[in-house]
Order: C-alpha cells, then sequence, then structure tokens
C-alpha cells in the first residue's frame, strides 16, 4: 500500500497546477502577443473542436506524452507528477473543453446545429 507523504502529495499538487497552467495557455493562445500571428481565435476553436469530438483519443495522447516527459512509472515523484496532471486531463477533456467551446463557438455555427 503506497504511503502519501508530504513528498508525494506535494508532486500531486505540483501536477494540477502545471495541467491548470497548460490548459490556461491553450485557451489564451491567440491573445499571446508572438504567438497570435500564428493562432486565430478560429484555429483555437478548431483544435478544441477536435479535442471534444476525440475525447478519449485525445486523452489517450496526452496521457503517452505525459507519461513520456515525467519518467513514466519508473520513478515515483514523477508518478505522481503525472497523475495530478492526470486528473486536470480528464476534467478539462470531459468537463471544461466542451463547456469552453459550446460557450465560444461562433453564431453560425449554433444556427446551424438548432436546425438539425
Amino acid at each position: 500500500m503506497p504511503i502519501l507523504t508530504p513528498t508525494t502529495s506535494g508532486n500531486v499538487l505540483a501536477g494540477l497546477v502545471v495541467g491548470t497552467f497548460q490548459y490556461s495557455i491553450m485557451v489564451k493562445l491567440d491573445k499571446i502577443p508572438f504567438i497570435k500571428k500564428f493562432v486565430s481565435e478560429e484555429r483555437k476553436l478548431k483544435i478544441i473542436k477536435w479535442i471534444v469530438d476525440n475525447k478519449a483519443l485525445s486523452f489517450l495522447l496526452f496521457e503517452v506524452f505525459n507519461m513520456g516527459i515525467h519518467s513514466g512509472i519508473t520513478d515515483p515523484n514523477g508518478a505522481m507528477f503525472a497523475a495530478g496532471n492526470s486528473v486536470v486531463n480528464a476534467v478539462s477533456i470531459w468537463g471544461y473543453l466542451p463547456w469552453y467551446y459550446k460557450k465560444h463557438r461562433k453564431e453560425s455555427d449554433r444556427d446551424v446545429l438548432e436546425g438539425v
């Protein structure tokens, strides 16, 4: 049975914070001065729509990347950091991003969907 120590709980908290920071950057891409030349609001919404439409695949890809950069399961501290980040990924992909997309999509999208 794993023991919850200050180090492991700190790693989980750090993973939660870094994951939240990553998603806040994703939704503000079109506001960052250097990046807004490359990513318009329309492109950002297309990326978010793809994630919303392909939730399981998005989660799997985010987790492969997440475990890959945090020492996988070989380092307990990295694994706990990745676990915190995994919680943020799940909440964001199944909760926050669908809400965000629904709130920010264009009026024409709403009109088309209301006719279906």
